[in-house]
């Protein structure tokens, strides 16, 4: 069978054995899909991939990725594996703690084996130990089972029990080519039994015969060439048993103490043993031991000392399977790169690397950034510190010349004689001009021998006769990164910069220097070059940071990018060239070989045996060929001719399908299918690949292209995957090729042959189907654009009329609203004389009735000719809406209040049923009056004995029905009733007059709310229906009770109190809910108690009716009005009474305000707030001492202004009495002094003392202007202060300052 070698990924969490050639690559759950890190069984199938059980999963690893496996993929009750065997067939036998699953790579499933035995058990227990003899037959070990046998071609399963072979607890065995076997048991001796399983026999040793291995532990059984039989125990070791001749001998021992847990023969010649604390390897020929251990120094040493099992693959490399440090492994390409990792024994960790250099003596000199100099020696293999205390520990840059060591630091130039040890400090190099650098990042030995130092901002050349260094001007504020001697023109030197891109510099004419950079179309997209470097055909290399690798042209004289295939990162610092010229660059993602001619590529990282991937910016090529690479942990050093490069065993496997986003399902393996169909949806595609047997990466090409799709390879190596889009129906070949060192091409896999099915429509059927569609389609369009046209016509003559009739009617709507305006100004010019006529009392009675006739029809045509401009703005222009949250349930009740003097003088009873108690809409409150007023006044004026109002919800909109039991609206007017103009008169009954436009006005504001008003079609009653949109609330207010408003309210003292006076009880409580919130409210019926409650609360205002048993509204008011106590508040009359004459007879009476009913809540509540706030302002006024204010501007009645005006003179004829007092004052007045004091505090909100105090400072501030500071003691005694220290306290309280500062101000 073809030898198959497994090239793995390396994730490093690792430590090796330098010691004994073994640097290990660990494989945990850190790094890779590993379902776990306990390892129990690894072994590797003949295609190639290794199986690796552990305590939880089965996993499948192809060098690259892991797939696990658990108890749902195997179909077994437990996913603990401890044993594993491939039969003859391919497939896989996988023992766990619960029976045997089969995978079968050409179904690429797993099957348990439920098979019943010829006992007719079946395996349910753990099974320990698998293996498959000659003939096919698979032999297991089960816990308390025996032992079971399954041939494949018969599929029958054999069980020998322990009862038939009298033992129990087989643990390991060796199968014989004449079908008898060896096994061995728990403690127990070792034994044969024949191939019938009739006969069983213990192997026992020497004279007397006795069990050699008696109460012994083996965990191995191995035959060797010569016949003879190894086993490997715990105590013995191993041992050599000539079966024949019934001697044994003891090869090996483990030391005293130590568990063996698991043995491994490789090559029949290498014993490799796994114990608790390490692995032992035993050669056969030269007896040689090697352990190997977990060394905490050591980043590749195995991870754990635990180890349950070893195995060898079939290219020699190395598997540990640890208890709880998962995989480790060392293969053969494991050396190709030697790793420099410690020093003096200790570790280079976080050690940076910073420059090479030979020695004479074939010594490298290693520079580093915090740790100096280390030496390494390649025939030894070791590095060592170089301890001198003169050597600063951060090295930038060295360069030998001769036995000379010249080094840069941070702190300037140093050179060092490695053969005495003596440094000299050069310091830092001093510029002419400018600063002086510290810094020194580069060394170069020119063609001349001359050596050249680069600091941060410029170059310097070495004077050997004056042992000084020359500042070259022409690199000034230059930083120069490396640099190159040119072979073709030796006097030619290439520099790289770190900010001005590439620069040639002749060293005899130290005049011409040429400058490639982006600014200048050198062809760099980047000025900032790490490196540069001249392979060995003289071409230049340009080494960019973060922008790539580019080679000089001489055609263009331009550097062209080199793009290298298969690389994410455009980060490279060094370049070296190796024989074949190939180009190794140094970059953050790894090693890159790349070879120039081909621009193939493959790129190193930990997985191909690197250090790391953390290059730095330095590397060498020594005299021997060897080529070194500096990290940020060390360094490594190989050599590209020596690289291992095994035989051509490299096999690709196609592990799985992706179609779209999804997993593709097949009944094989996708690996063995020849043909995939494909419908036309599932166009996009790809495939993964696991390449196994590969050595050495770097000497393979594996690619693969889609053929009859596309001419070009792809490389799958680095991706190890490929994927197409929207590929077009068809027939296509997945190809794969392999190229060895030689570019010689052969066939990587079989090809896979791919149909890609067209869609039902390109199809014969489909294109028939389609054109007969089309045809269909085509005759369908002509007939419908005929149809098309004919309605267009028919639409364009409906347009027409419709202007035409909208033009006559806006026509009609301008003349109608001219003649309306034009009739306006002569009823005003009526109206205005007629109301002056009718306030004379000297007319008789038949005049007085024929001006209220008159007066009466003037009210009416101005009410309607406001109705009708309103009907005309909405026609003409539409209605302005300012739309906002209102609640429909209290405008309703605000608009019944309002009706409701006149629904009573009509004797109709109303019932209101809302059933929500709160519904928000989103309405212009001024439109929404309208409609509710127009609604309630129809009503009103049709019903016979009753109105009933019903708010409901449904389906989110507020239903609002209006109903009278009046006369039903006959039928034939019942779709003419909301046109305008339209009224339906019932003779039954007589009517107020009006004009027919309230309804219709009504209904076109409710559409324009998104809305609608209709009639109810009924027989018995005439209901009209609202609906508008409900607006969801998207706050809840916490509702508070009428009593608790109350009780609230009548706690807060800093409110004014206001007395609401009418004789209905419905209008009381309504008025007072709505304006208690800000207010404190009384309310009583009668207008006595009225005036009792005036007289013995502080009442701040007045609402009262006219209407009112004992004392009407009009006489309370004058009562009011003639109380001097009283006559300060203000009093607001609200009637139904809408004449002129009740208007004037109210404000005659004494009244502040005159509100018709209905009204607007809103208004009244502002009204309120206008007259409180003048009172406010007066008060405030007189209280902080501003005297001269006009008492006329706040509004006060008369009578309180002329009782002002007489009480502000009294104190001014008395301001020197110092001993006027109140009682002088109320005598002055002709009231008591106590009528006085409150009179003053009402009015005022101050005392007659404060307020006389007020004007006497008042007089003193004017008296002080003139004064200059004087005559400050006669002001005192002039205006009436006894004291003028007193005087001088209030004067500070009044003004803020003394009268002197007062004095000297003005």
């Amino acid at each position: 069978m073809k030898r198959i070698t497994i090239w793995l990924l390396t994730f490093l969490f690792c430590f090796p054995v330098l010691s004994s050639g073994y640097a290990f690559t660990h494989i945990t759950t850190k790094n890779t899909s590993l379902s776990y890190d306990g390892i129990t069984a690894i072994t590797q199938d003949s295609r190639g991939f290794i199986w690796i059980g552990t305590y939880k999963g089965l996993n499948r690893y192809d060098g690259y990725t892991i797939k696990p496996y658990f108890k749902e993929d195997m179909g077994l009750q437990s996913d603990m594996v401890h044993s594993i065997a491939e039969d003859l067939e391919g497939n896989l036998w996988v023992g766990t703690d619960h029976g045997v699953t089969i995978y079968n790579y050409i179904h690429d499933t797993f099957v348990p084996l439920t098979h019943i035995s010829d006992k007719g058990t079946s395996i349910k227990n753990k099974v320990t130990f698998i293996a498959v003899d000659n003939g096919g037959k698979v032999c297991m070990l089960v816990n308390d089972q025996g032992c079971f046998s399954y041939c494949p071609k018969t599929q029958l399963l054999e069980n020998i029990t322990y009862e038939e072979l009298g033992m129990s607890g087989f643990r390991k065995m060796l199968i014989n080519s004449d079908g008898s076997f060896y096994i061995s048991r728990y403690h127990a001796n070792l034994y044969h039994i024949d191939s019938s399983m009739s006969r069983i026999s213990p192997i026992q040793t020497g004279e007397p015969p006795q069990d050699y291995f008696a109460n012994d532990e083996i965990e191995g059984l191995f035959r060797s060439s010569d016949g003879h039989l190894y086993v490997a125990s715990t105590q013995k070791g191993l041992s050599s048993v000539d079966i024949i001749n019934k001697t044994a001998k003891t090869l090996f021992t483990l030391p005293k103490g130590v568990l063996l847990t698991h043995a491994h023969l490789q090559d029949e010649s290498t014993f490799w043993f796994s114990t608790h604390t390490g692995v032992w390897k035993y050669d056969i020929h030269s007896g040689q031991t090697t352990l190997l251990q977990h060394d905490p120094q050591d980043i590749f040493s195995i991870s754990d000392d635990y180890i349950n099992c070893i195995y060898t693959d079939k290219d020699g490399g190395l598997w540990i399977g640890t208890k709880d440090g998962g995989v480790n492994y060392c293969g053969a390409y494991q050396n190709n790169f030697e790793k420099q990792y410690l020093a003096d024994g200790k570790s280079l960790q976080g050690v940076l690397v910073s420059g090479f250099a030979e020695a004479p003596d074939g010594r490298i000199w290693v520079a580093t950034e915090g740790r100096g100099f280390f030496i390494y020696d390649p025939e030894s293999r070791r590095t060592t510190s170089f301890n001198n205390h003169a050597i600063p520990s951060r090295i930038c840059s060295l360069c030998f010349d001769g036995k000379q060591l010249w080094f840069g630091t941070r702190n300037g130039l140093y050179k060092l004689d490695t053969g005495n040890g003596y440094v000299k400090q050069y310091g830092v190099l001093q510029c002419e001009q400018g600063i002086h650098d510290p810094n020194v990042y580069l060394i170069h030995k020119d063609s001349n021998d001359d050596i050249l130092v680069g600091t941060t901002l410029g170059l310097f050349r070495y004077d050997r006769t004056r042992d000084k260094f020359i500042e070259l001007r022409h690199f000034d504020g230059i930083f120069t990164t490396s640099a190159a001697n040119d072979p073709k023109n030796p006097t030619d030197i290439w520099f790289s910069t770190f900010a001005d891109g590439v620069l040639r510099w002749n060293i005899d004419s130290q005049k011409n220097l040429s400058i490639w950079s982006c600014h200048n179309r050198g062809g760099l997209l980047n000025d900032k070059v790490v490196s540069i470097f001249i392979d060995s055909r003289s071409r230049v290399w340009a080494i960019g940071f973060s922008n790539g690798i580019y080679r000089y042209d001489e055609q263009s004289r331009k550097f062209v990018r080199q793009e290298i295939p298969g690389l994410k990162s455009d980060v490279f610092f060094k370049a070296l060239e190796d024989n074949n010229g190939n180009l190794w660059l140094a970059s953050d993602a790894g090693l890159v070989q790349y070879d120039p001619e081909s621009n193939d590529a493959y790129l190193y990282t930990e997985r191909d045996g690197l250090l790391d991937s953390g290059f730095t910016n330095c590397a060498l090529e020594s005299s021997s060929g060897d080529m070194y690479f500096g990290s940020k942990n060390g360094f490594i050093r190989f050599n590209p001719q020596h690289l291992t490069n095994g035989p051509d065993m490299t096999n690709v496997v196609i592990s799985s399908m992706q179609i779209g986003e999804e997993q593709a399902q097949f009944e094989q393996n996708i690996d063995l299918i020849k043909e995939i169909t494909l419908k036309n949806d599932q166009n996009s595609f790809g495939f993964n690949f696991s390449i196994l047997g590969l050595t050495l990466p770097s000497s393979r090409s594996i690619q693969c292209r889609l053929k009859g799709h596309e001419e070009h390879w792809r490389d799958i190596l680095g991706k190890r995957s490929v994927f197409y889009y929207n590929i077009p129906p068809g027939q296509y070949d997945l190809e794969i090729r392999i190229s060895d060192n030689e570019n010689t091409w052969k066939e990587g896999h079989a090809p896979l042959r791919i149909i890609v099915k067209k869609t039902f429509w390109a199809s014969p059927g489909g294109i028939i189907l389609i054109l007969l569609s089309i045809c269909t389609f085509t005759l369908l369009v002509i007939f419908y654009e005929r149809k098309h046209t004919l309605r267009k016509k028919e639409k364009e003559a409906e347009e027409f009329r419709k202007r035409k009739e909208e033009e006559t009617f806006r026509e009609k709507m301008n003349f109608f609203s001219h003649v309306i305006h034009e009739i306006k100004t002569p009823l005003t010019l009526i109206k205005t004389p007629l109301s002056s006529i009718m306030s004379r009392n000297d007319m008789d009675e038949d005049t007085v009735h024929d001006l209220e006739v008159m007066n009466n029809s003037a009210v009416y045509l101005t009410r309607l000719v406001n109705e009708l401009l309103d009907y005309i703005r909405i026609e003409k222009m539409g209605f302005a809406l300012k739309c906002e949250d209102i609640d429909i349930i209290e405008k309703l009740k605000s608009s019944i209040f309002n009706f409701s003097d006149t629904i009573r003088n009509n004797n109709l009873s109303l019932n209101f049923q809302p059933t929500p108690d709160k519904c928000i809409v989103y309405a212009d409150s001024s439109a929404l009056d309208k409609i509710l007023n127009n609604l309630l006044l129809n009503a009103v004026k049709y019903a016979e004995s009753s109105i009933s109002l019903n708010v409901t919800i449904e389906d989110n909109n507020v239903i609002v029905k209006f109903a009278n039991d009046g006369s039903v609206i006959p039928i034939e007017y019942r779709e003419e009733i909301f046109k305008p103009f339209v009224q339906y008169q019932d003779n039954s009954k007589v009517h107020k007059s009006g004009v027919g436009i309230g309804l219709p006005l009504a209904k076109n504001l409710a559409k324009m709310h998104s809305g609608d008003l209709i009639l109810e079609d009924l027989d018995d009653e005439t209901c009209f229906i609202l609906s508008l949109p409900v607006k969801e609330s998207s706050e809840k207010g916490e509702q508070i009770s009428r009593t608790e408003a109350e009780d609230e309210s009548h706690q807060r003292n800093d409110l004014e109190r206001i007395l609401i006076a009418d004789d209905n009880r419905e209008f009381l409580d309504y008025l007072s809910s709505k304006i208690q919130k800000n207010y404190n409210t009384m309310t009583t019926a009668d207008g006595k108690v009225a005036y009792k409650v005036l007289k013995e609360n502080n009442i701040d205002l007045l609402i009262s009716d006219i209407s009112m048993p004992e004392m009407t509204g009009l006489e309370l008011c004058e009562a009011v009005r003639k109380d001097i106590e009283l006559s300060h508040i203000p009093i607001i009359i609200i009637s139904a009474r809408v004449s002129i004459e009740s208007k004037i007879q109210a404000m005659q009476a004494g009244a502040d305000l005159y509100i018709e009913k209905p009204f607007d809540m809103e208004y009244l509540q502002s009204s309120i707030h206008n007259i409180l706030e003048k009172r406010r302002l007066m008060r405030n006024a007189f209280s902080n001492g501003l005297v001269k204010t006009d008492i006329n501007m706040f509004g006060l009645p008369k009578k309180d202004e002329e009782f002002f005006s007489k009480f502000d003179a009294a104190i001014r004829e008395n301001l020197s009495n110092n001993e006027f007092s109140n009682e002088d004052l109320a005598a002055y007045l002709n009231m008591s002094e106590s009528t006085m004091v409150r009179k003053i505090r009402k009015l005022l909100n101050t005392s007659p003392n404060s307020y006389i105090r007020s004007i006497r400072l008042s007089v003193a501030a004017e008296m002080l202007k003139d004064s200059h500071g004087n005559n400050i003691t006669e002001i005192c005694y002039t205006v009436g202060f006894s004291s003028v220290s007193y005087f001088a306290k209030c004067f500070k309280e009044q003004y803020g300052m003394t009268p002197t500062e007062w004095a000297s101000r003005t």
